[in-house]
């Protein structure tokens, strides 16, 4: 983890919403949804993680966030964002078969 992510995760709030992941050219790879942000982003820098996350976590340059009031609200907010900008490592949601519901 670069200096720089660990002091932009210090700055996330322990609230729901969504997250977004930037690789070093500025290209969206990711997007999550968390009911408390600050601990969801940073699971995934320590510990364990399967090939796919790993890979995902060494191509992070930077990291966005949005606030929701609550985790229905973030789940709504990622779904509308990967369909909308189809980021590289959201492979579940891009064929529109799953449902909120």
């Amino acid at each position: 983890m670069t200096k720089d992510i660990k002091e932009k995760i210090k700055t996330i709030p322990h609230s729901p919403g969504c997250y977004r992941y930037f690789n070093s050219k500025g290209e969206l790879i990711y997007i999550g949804k968390a009911k408390d942000l600050k601990k969801r982003v940073y699971s995934y820098f320590i510990g364990w993680n399967d090939p796919k996350t790993t890979i995902l976590v060494e191509n992070i340059a930077d990291i966005k966030w949005e606030v929701t009031e609550s985790e229905i609200e973030s789940l709504i907010l990622e779904s509308l964002l990967i369909k909308r900008y189809k980021p590289k490592f959201n492979i579940k949601v891009k064929d529109d078969k799953d449902f909120l519901w």
